[in-house]
C-alpha cells in the first residue's frame, strides 16, 4: 500500500500533517506488513522495508532519521534499534529539485510491545529542517 502525496491519502499511511517540511512525500510505503483498512500490521521477529520517496527542496550533505512512535495521546517517543544517519538508506548529498528514495529495512523487535502506534519517519537537513516526514498507523503483533 502506498501514499500519494496528498494527506487525505488512504490508511494506514500518510504525510505529517503537523510538521513543515522543505521537500514534498510522493510515495510512502511498507512492505512485509499485512495490510487493513486501518492499519499496517507489523509481526514480531519478522522484517519490514519502508520506502519514502520524496522530493527535495534544499541542498544538504547530511540527512539524520527520526524514528518515533505514539501510542494514543501519550508524546511521541523514540523507536530503539534504528540507525539515525540517513545517508546510510540513501544517496547523500542531496540536491535542491532532487527526487529522492529513503529505503530502510528494520526486524520488528520481540521487545517491543503488542500495540496500536502512530510510526513517523521524519528526514531532516544538515540544519536540523525536515526533509520530508510520513506517518505508518501500525499494530504490533505476535506472529
Amino acid at each position: 500500500m502506498t501514499l500519494a502525496s496528498s494527506a487525505s491519502a488512504a490508511p494506514p499511511y500518510y504525510s505529517c500533517p503537523d510538521t513543515a517540511q522543505s521537500g514534498k512525500v510522493t510515495r510512502l510505503s511498507v512492505t512485509d506488513c499485512t495490510h487493513t483498512e486501518n492499519y499496517c500490521i507489523l509481526e514480531k521477529g519478522r522484517d519490514v522495508t519502508l520506502e519514502m520517496d520524496f522530493l527535495n527542496e534544499v541542498d544538504t550533505k547530511n540527512v539524520t532519521v527520526h524514528f518515533t512512535g505514539q501510542i494514543g495521546t501519550d508524546p511521541e517517543r523514540a523507536v530503539p534499534g534504528f540507525d539515525r544517519d540517513g545517508c546510510q538508506y540513501l544517496t547523500c548529498p542531496l540536491s535542491k529539485g532532487q527526487k529522492a528514495t529513503y529505503r530502510m529495512t528494520h526486524l520488528v523487535l520481540e521487545q517491543y510491545p503488542l500495540v496500536e502506534l502512530v510510526l513517523k519517519v521524519r528526514l531532516e537537513d544538515a540544519s536540523g529542517g525536515t526533509l520530508a516526514c510520513g506517518l505508518v498507523h501500525a499494530k504490533i503483533q505476535n506472529p
